[in-house]
């Protein structure tokens, strides 16, 4: 894992960490790091020079995080394997679990990416059900956004700005047909303004969507 200056020049490695798999920030600047060998979450000082905390890191009871990002004291994770996202606390105590219920549509087959809205709602890329879950974050399932009527297919990632746009990134295998940086518009109900595909070295698509989603309807 390499640490880079906002101009994208690189500034030094960073250790403390075996197999990473995704990194975000803290907002005190922290950086926070899913080891997939280790299967737990690192806490990494801003520079990456130290360990800070770790938690987790029971293959056998969770399987490998993915994704982690913290927010109002708690750090929440995503674990593909068990099907949930699990929320700790800022000592890294495990708190309770999102995306469990009985009832399908609201259950998680694949959580990978996460993000809290400007409504202070948790979105969940569930990428092996092709749709988009949003909780409340107590853990209240909100509504479900599926990505056959939304225009994506297997989303990964996602990050929400602070104007209120939420960017998506989404994977789809054998999808040889997408060219080089395609730009395409799309029109739906969640009104996706534009997509870019790209191909990957491995020829996988990923697609970044810039939407403007009317995040009123998240809001309840």
């Amino acid at each position: 894992m390499i640490l880079c200056s906002k101009e994208g020049n690189f500034l030094n490695y960073v250790g403390h960490v075996r197999k990473p798999c995704s990194v975000s920030v803290k907002s005190n600047g922290d950086l926070i790091v899913c080891d997939s060998v280790d299967a737990d979450v690192k806490v990494l000082s801003p520079e990456g020079y130290d360990e800070l905390d770790s938690f987790g890191g029971d293959t056998v009871l969770h399987g490998s995080p993915s994704f982690a990002i913290h927010h109002e004291d708690r750090f929440f994770v995503s674990f593909p394997e068990t099907r949930c996202v699990k929320v700790f606390s800022d000592d890294g105590e495990f708190l309770y679990n999102i995306g469990t219920s009985s009832r399908v549509n609201e259950q998680l087959s694949r959580p990978v990416g996460l993000a809290i809205d400007k409504f202070n709602k948790l979105i969940v890329c569930d990428s092996d059900g092709c749709r988009l879950q949003v909780f409340t974050l107590d853990g209240r399932h909100v509504r479900c956004i599926e990505g056959r009527d939304n225009g994506f297919q297997s989303p990964q990632f996602i990050v929400a700005s602070k104007d209120g746009r939420l960017l998506l990134t989404d994977t789809e295998r054998n999808a040889s047909t997408f060219s080089t940086e395609q730009v395409t518009s799309v029109y739906n109900k969640l009104k996706w303004t534009a997509s870019f595909n790209f191909k990957t070295p491995t020829h996988n698509v990923f697609r970044v969507c810039f939407s403007k989603i009317d995040q009123k309807s998240l809001a309840n």
